[in-house]
C-alpha cells in the first residue's frame, strides 16, 4: 500500500482519537474551557485535511452534479431531510428515551460563551457532518462495496451489506455508553441507514450525504437554540 492511499484511513483514524478521548487527555493538563478549544480546532484542522485527501474524488462528483440535467441534488437533499425528520419523529415516538450524547451537545450549546457557541455551531453543522460522512460513507461504505463487486458481480451482497455495515459502525460511533443500548436510545440513530441509501443510489457520490447530514443538523441545532 503507497503513502497515498494510507492518508485517508491514518487521517480517519486520528480523526477519531482526537473526538473521543483529546478532551479527557487535555484535561489532565488543562483547564475545560481550553481543552474544549483545542479539541474543536483540531477537529476543524483534520476536517480541512479530510478534504484535501479525497479532493480528485470531490472534484469528479461536483462534476458529476454540474453535468447532471435533471438536478438530482435539488430533489434527493429536501426529500431525504424530510423523509429522515419523519424517521426520527416516529422513532421518538417508539422509544422515549434520549441518547446520553444528545444531552451532552445541548449542554455544551447552553453553557458556553458566544464564541464557544459559534465554534460548537460549526462543529455540528459543517465539520461533524462532513468528516463523519468522509469515514462512514466514502471510506467503509464505499471501500467495503469496491471489495464486494470485485467477489460479487452485480450481486446484492454488495448493496445491502455496505450498507447495513456503515450505518451498524455510524449508530455505535453516537454511542456514549452502555446505557444508550440498554435503554434502546440506539435505535433513535436508525435513520442513519438514510445517508448510506443516499449514498448508494447517487452512485456513490459524497456530497449528496454530505449536503443531507448539513441540513439535518442545521435544522436540529435551530430548534435546539429556539
Amino acid at each position: 500500500m503507497n503513502k497515498q492511499s494510507l492518508k485517508l484511513p491514518i487521517l480517519l483514524t486520528i480523526y477519531f482519537l482526537i473526538v473521543e478521548f483529546s478532551m479527557n487527555l487535555f484535561q489532565m493538563f488543562l483547564t475545560q474551557k481550553i481543552s474544549s478549544i483545542i479539541t474543536v480546532l483540531l477537529e476543524y484542522f483534520l476536517c480541512i485535511s479530510l478534504l484535501i485527501s479525497i479532493k480528485s474524488y470531490l472534484r469528479n462528483d461536483f462534476i458529476s452534479i454540474k453535468t447532471n440535467k435533471t438536478k438530482l441534488i435539488l430533489i434527493l437533499i429536501p426529500l431525504f431531510i424530510i423523509l429522515s425528520l419523519a424517521f426520527q419523529i416516529v422513532l421518538q415516538n417508539i422509544i422515549p428515551s434520549t441518547p446520553s450524547n444528545q444531552s451532552a451537545v445541548v449542554g455544551e450549546l447552553n453553557n458556553n460563551s458566544i464564541v464557544g457557541l459559534i465554534m460548537i455551531s460549526i462543529l455540528i453543522v459543517i465539520i461533524g457532518p462532513i468528516s463523519e460522512e468522509i469515514l462512514f460513507q466514502f471510506f467503509l461504505q464505499g471501500k467495503l462495496a469496491n471489495i464486494l463487486n470485485n467477489k460479487f458481480k452485480n450481486s446484492w451482497i454488495t448493496t445491502i451489506l455496505p450498507i447495513v455495515f456503515s450505518t451498524l459502525l455510524f449508530m455505535i460511533y453516537h454511542l456514549s455508553g452502555m446505557q444508550d443500548i440498554l435503554n434502546l436510545s440506539i435505535f433513535t440513530y436508525s435513520d442513519l441507514v438514510l445517508f448510506a441509501i443516499l449514498y448508494k443510489i447517487t452512485d456513490y457520490n459524497i456530497l449528496y450525504p454530505i449536503a443531507m447530514h448539513i441540513g439535518l443538523n442545521l435544522i436540529s441545532l435551530i430548534f435546539t437554540l429556539m
